[in-house]
């Protein structure tokens, strides 16, 4: 089989490489290894319930343009928006605060009043953010997120109540982990518009959302998609790339787009690109965990809920978001990121402290238990770059060979958005 051009990977990153391609009319070949698309981000039949499970809750922010551009080009339009930034939280003792800007507000003004109103934090730490918009305009590179909230004067109390559940959420990472340039890229752009910040999410489960639409947009313009399709050997021949699939085909294609994550790239690069292969064994994958409970009542009235001080981080109302039916049980997806800690125990350990968050935050009864559980661990939900390591960009030394992926040079934390723009970047060089 000959190709002009061929994707490998079929995660957010290489179908956003794929419909760029095919919009431009050059009928792209999509591989992917699992017998659906989507990479990290997908949903699954479960317990004989009538709609889908996420093996995550993913959340976007509207400054997320390259997201929403693909989901709205393929037609996903089950996305829903905050009409602005609003985000309450509960304290251990079950206090809520809540963060929160008018969307009228000029840019990053809006961080300014959130902050002053944020009960945690105070008009002394909006007033502290003047070091934060400075380092705004001109991130700091090579610096942990840890090490750039000591040197930007940030208290221990508004670190513990907004800048480390921040880094967490955004990056899937510790502070200590988490490089500050990136996290401050993010900040930037969600308050760089009035609405920026305004979260949203799926309406629909993750699989339905995209990964149907996004195979008939390719399909319908001349492309062609071959899911369970594993590529186990690539070379490079003359100017042309030999792929070879595990079923025993071999696919030939002037163009590839390596579109999988880093360790996987590493593993097919290493006799070609080997000193790339090399720094990209050196990423680490961060997981996410994933609780979720149905239980026979509602327990909370707002649609999402941030923890403070807690082992779990976040819990999202599934009949809120999505508006599932809940005769099977008012189903709560509760999250925790870089959850290495608590990946140490067993299932049941761990819904015992998702129940302990709840009945400490007044959620739940003392004597209250779900109906139902499923917990989920995506232990390489995320890939980690070294502190100190140079980005890896979309080209490489070698003729008709691109990478995508969460993982490259997106100025981004590893997010849907950083995939998304990552794969365009790489079509768009593998077009010219």
């Amino acid at each position: 089989m000959n190709r002009s051009l061929t994707i490998i990977g079929g995660g957010f990153s290489g179908i956003a490489a794929a419909v760029r391609a095919a919009e431009a009319g050059k009928e792209p070949l999509l591989l992917e290894r699992r017998p659906f698309l989507g990479g990290r981000a997908y949903s699954f039949s479960h317990d004989n319930l009538p709609y889908t499970v996420d093996n995550g809750q993913h959340v976007l922010m509207r400054c997320c343009t390259h997201v929403i551009d693909l989901l709205e080009k393929i037609g996903a339009d089950e996305v829903s928006f905050q009409a602005g930034f609003r985000i309450p939280f509960l304290s251990k003792e079950g206090t809520a605060h809540i963060l929160s800007a008018p969307s009228w507000l000029p840019t990053q003004l809006g961080l300014f009043v959130a902050f002053a109103r944020y009960s945690p934090a105070g008009l002394s730490a909006a007033l502290g953010l003047r070091r934060v918009q400075r380092d705004l305009r001109r991130p700091p590179t090579g610096v942990s997120v840890a090490d750039w909230l000591k040197s930007s004067g940030q208290t221990d109390r508004i670190q513990r109540s907004f800048w480390i559940p921040l880094c967490r959420s955004v990056m899937n990472a510790s502070p200590e982990d988490a490089p500050a340039d990136e996290l401050l890229t993010v900040l930037s752009e969600a308050f760089g518009t009035p609405s920026g910040a305004a979260m949203g999410w799926a309406t629909t489960g993750l699989t339905e959302l995209c990964a149907s639409k996004a195979r008939a947009f390719i399909e319908s313009r001349g492309g062609q998609v071959r899911s369970s399709a594993f590529v186990t050997e690539m070379t490079q021949e003359t100017d042309q790339w030999s792929l070879d699939l595990r079923n025993a085909d071999t696919v030939v294609s002037k163009r590839v787009i390596l579109a999988v994550p880093p360790l996987r790239a590493a593993d097919l690069l290493g006799h070609v690109l080997p000193d790339l292969a090399n720094l990209l064994t050196r990423y680490t994958p961060s997981p996410i965990l994933g609780i979720n409970l149905w239980f026979d009542r509602p327990i909370m009235n707002t649609a999402f809920v941030g923890f403070l001080d807690g082992s779990v981080e976040w819990v999202f109302d599934r009949q809120a978001l999505t508006g599932q039916p809940s005769e099977h049980g008012y189903h709560y997806a509760l999250v925790t990121s870089a959850s290495s800690k608590l990946l140490e125990h067993d299932d049941a350990d761990l819904v015992d402290i998702a129940l302990d968050e709840l009945r400490s935050r007044k959620l739940v009864q003392p004597d209250e238990e779900p109906v139902r559980t499923l917990v989920i661990q995506e232990r390489q939900a995320t890939y980690l770059r070294p502190l100190g390591d140079p980005p890896i960009p979309n080209g490489t030394d070698l003729s008709g060979l691109f990478l995508a992926g969460d993982w490259t040079d997106t100025s981004l934390p590893p997010t849907i958005e950083g995939a998304v723009r990552s794969g365009n970047r790489a079509a768009d060089l593998a077009l010219v």
